[in-house]
C-alpha cells in the first residue's frame, strides 16, 4: 500500500510543532526555577551610613544656667523657634576663628504657638511665641572627634540630639544628617552656623548690608522682598546672605539657579508680565517679579 506524501508532510509538521512546544515548556520551567532560586537568596542589608558608635558628646546638664546665650533665631520655613547656647570656650570665639577643643554648642528647637488660622503668634518683641520644646541638639569638638563620619566629617565635631528627658532623639550612629547639614557651613566657619548672629547680638545690633537697586537678598530663610516691580529690560539680582544653600526657581520653569552661601544670580526681564519664584529647597520661601512696559 502506498503512503500519501501529504500524510508524511503533516506528520513531520506535527512532530516539529511538538518539539517546539516541548522546548518552550522546558524553557519556561527553567526560568521559573531560576526565579525561585533568586527569590530564596538572603536579602542583603543596606550598608549603614558611617557615624560614631557611642555617645562622646554627652547631655550638657544645666546648660541653660551654666552656658551663655549664643543667639536666638526664628525659622520661618518650618515655623520653629531656636535658641542656641554656648559654653565659655565656644562663646568667646569671634567670626572666622576656629573653635578650640572643648567647645560645646546646644540648640533648642521649639514648636510655636498658633492662632485659629494657623498663623504663628508673635510676642511683644516680634519673635515667635515658643510652645513645646521638641529637641536639644548638641555639637562638641574634641581631638579625634568626627572620624567615623567618613566623607561627611566636619573637622573634629560630633553630634547627638536629645529629648528634654535626656534620652536620645537622634543617637550617635544616626547623626549623619547633622554632619551633612553642617557641611554647608564650611571649613571657613569651622562648620558652625550663626557665629555672625552671636557677634551682632554682642554688638547690640544687626548690621544692615547696603541694598543695591533691583536686588533681593536671601536672609534667615526669607526673600527680603516679596514683590519687586521693575521695567522691561531691567536686571534683577538675588544674593544669598544666609547660612545655608538656597535656590531661585521660577514657577514656570523659565529660570533656576542654586545659590551657595554668599553666592548670587542675575536675570534680565525683557517681557512685561509677572514672574513667580521660590526656593526649591525651602518651598515656604517665595516671591514675585512684576515687569511693566515702562514709558
Amino acid at each position: 500500500m502506498e503512503v500519501d506524501p501529504m500524510f508524511d508532510t503533516v506528520v513531520a509538521l506535527v512532530s516539529v510543532r511538538r518539539t517546539r512546544l516541548l522546548y518552550s515548556v522546558l524553557l519556561a520551567v527553567l526560568l521559573l526555577i531560576v526565579t525561585l532560586l533568586g527569590a530564596c537568596q538572603p536579602i542583603q542589608a543596606p550598608t549603614p551610613e558611617p557615624g560614631p558608635e557611642v555617645d562622646r558628646v554627652g547631655f550638657p546638664t544645666n546648660y541653660q544656667s551654666a552656658y551663655s546665650l549664643y543667639y536666638e533665631f526664628d525659622r520661618p520655613d518650618n515655623r520653629t523657634a531656636r535658641v542656641i547656647y554656648a559654653n565659655d570656650r565656644a562663646a568667646n570665639v569671634l567670626p572666622g576663628e576656629e573653635f578650640p577643643y572643648g567647645s560645646i554648642l546646644v540648640m533648642e528647637v521649639y514648636r510655636t504657638g498658633r492662632d485659629d488660622a494657623g498663623n504663628v503668634l508673635l510676642d511683644e518683641s516680634g519673635r515667635y511665641v515658643r510652645d513645646e520644646l521638641t529637641g536639644i541638639f548638641v555639637m562638641r569638638k574634641e581631638p579625634g572627634f568626627g572620624a567615623k563620619y567618613g566623607e561627611l566629617r566636619n573637622g573634629e565635631w560630633e553630634y547627638v540630639a536629645y529629648r528634654p528627658d535626656e534620652s536620645f532623639l537622634t543617637p550617635p550612629d544616626r547623626t549623619q544628617g547633622c554632619a551633612s547639614c553642617h557641611m554647608e557651613a564650611g571649613m571657613g566657619k569651622d562648620w558652625v552656623f550663626g557665629a555672625h548672629r552671636h557677634a551682632a547680638m554682642m554688638a547690640g545690633e544687626i548690621e544692615a548690608s547696603s541694598m543695591p537697586t533691583n536686588t533681593i537678598d536671601l536672609v534667615d530663610y526669607q526673600f527680603t522682598t516679596d514683590v519687586m516691580t521693575v521695567t522691561a529690560g531691567s536686571e534683577v539680582t538675588w544674593r544669598n546672605r544666609d547660612v545655608v544653600f538656597h535656590t531661585v526657581s521660577a514657577t514656570d520653569g523659565s529660570f533656576n539657579s542654586t545659590l551657595r552661601i554668599q553666592g548670587g544670580f542675575r536675570r534680565t526681564f525683557d517681557e512685561p508680565g509677572e514672574y513667580d519664584f521660590f526656593c526649591a529647597i525651602h518651598p515656604s520661601m517665595h516671591g514675585k517679579i512684576v515687569v511693566t512696559a515702562g514709558e
